[in-house]
């Protein structure tokens, strides 16, 4: 994830699953000013009804990339 408009921003992750239950993945994390942070050092596990949601503090603020891999 970056931050490219010069501003410290913060982020918000999120994993809600098939009952509708949302857990923090990242609450409220903060990032510098032109910053790249690595959010996840580690896979995550995400089902097919489960929702991943990144929201940013501010918006037209932070970029984010995700790679995804479907397992069959």
């Amino acid at each position: 994830m970056s931050e490219d408009s010069g501003n410290a921003d913060t982020i918000t992750v999120t994993l809600t699953d098939a009952a509708t239950a949302v857990f923090s993945v990242f609450k409220v994390k903060a990032v510098g000013a032109n910053a790249t942070v690595e959010l996840l050092t580690a896979p995550i596990v995400v089902e097919e009804s489960e929702i991943l949601k990144v929201t940013a503090a501010t918006a037209n603020r932070l970029h984010v990339v995700a790679s995804l891999l479907e397992v069959t």
